[in-house]
């Protein structure tokens, strides 16, 4: 992304683009940067970040709100639509929240709003959603279980999310085959469960 002063903040893509990850159409892939036209131009709204998944990506504004685009297999663009999506398309369901962070693992996605509530959708075969079940969500959803949280940090892996609190907490869940959840085993964990051996 363009952050000089001087100019217009605008996002810049390169690479592969085999699921439209770039938002790009008819292009398989990108050697050098190209501007990316986005409707969050249009929309009056300003870049702020861009995060990159597995064959998806998304683009979070000043005021709040997601675009994502590419791979839309299951429903890791959170719109209730499981296909490709050549370019960025605003996440309708995730307004009215103000959304500071989204986080993009290889299938599914997290964002947390400046209230502190965290939302995720896409695949949840490991848990990977935190909503007590391995089902896969086309659409967004606030996970309940951190509802008395605010979570101020969000970070995915391959298939398991981590948050961190405003009181310094952390909580992970998801695939934990290799003891990447930090509770001491090499379970899956369907609901966020707090990192104890934190000081």
């Amino acid at each position: 992304m363009n952050t000089d002063e001087c100019q217009e903040k605008v996002v810049w893509v390169w690479g592969a683009n085999d699921r439209h990850q770039l938002g790009i159409e008819d292009e398989e892939e990108v050697r050098v940067p190209h501007q990316l036209e986005g409707p969050f131009l249009k929309d009056g709204c300003t870049p702020k970040e861009v995060v990159a998944g597995n064959g998806f990506s998304a683009v979070v504004t000043e005021e709040g709100v997601v675009y994502s685009w590419g791979s839309g297999e299951f429903g890791r663009l959170g719109y209730c639509d499981t296909r490709r999506q050549t370019h960025p398309r605003q996440i309708s369901d995730l307004r009215p929240n103000k959304i500071l962070k989204v986080a993009l693992g290889s299938y599914h996605a997290c964002a947390i709003s400046d209230q502190g509530a965290v939302f995720t959708w896409g695949r949840g075969n490991s848990g990977q959603l935190g909503r007590g079940n391995v089902m896969n969500e086309d659409s967004v959803r606030q996970v309940s279980a951190l509802q008395d949280e605010k979570i101020i940090d969000v970070a995915c892996g391959e298939a398991h999310t981590c948050v961190l609190t405003e009181s310094g907490e952390v909580y992970t869940w998801g695939a934990g085959q290799a003891g990447q959840l930090g509770h001491g085993d090499y379970l899956r964990q369907s609901l966020p469960i707090k990192v104890a051996n934190i000081p």
